[in-house]
């Protein structure tokens, strides 16, 4: 009987090692499939990112974590700046990988990723 519970030990232990290379495998495939529609990842924001940035850049990203998707008016209208500087801001913040920016009828800024079928109206 020895050998039979040995041999049950074996394989629990054999379909344990299984069951984390498929979870493996299942997060393999999510991150590929990420990759493939090309979503971008977002850096995150805290409070040091926030006191290190320019105070320019600091000022639009305050506004942009408030109101989370906008437009560069909707933006300057928060901040009390003009367009073209928040515009600027904006674009900055975008190469520097804090927030999304997405070409339509209208451009939209957010700092979360939307889906590609979001329509801004």
């Amino acid at each position: 009987m020895t050998k039979v519970s040995d041999n049950n030990d074996i394989l629990n232990e054999i379909l344990k090692k299984l069951d984390m290379l498929i979870q493996i495998h299942s997060e393999l495939l999510n991150a590929i499939k990420d990759v493939n529609t090309n979503k971008k990842v977002l850096k995150s924001i805290d409070a040091i990112t926030l006191i290190e940035m320019p105070p320019d850049l600091r000022k639009t990203m305050m506004a942009m974590m408030e109101l989370e998707m906008a437009t560069v008016e909707e933006v300057s209208i928060k901040t009390g700046r003009s367009v073209s500087i928040e515009a600027y801001c904006l674009e900055q913040l975008c190469k520097d990988g804090y927030l999304v920016k997405k070409n339509g009828e209208r451009i939209i800024f957010s700092i979360n990723d939307y889906p590609a079928d979001y329509q801004y109206f």
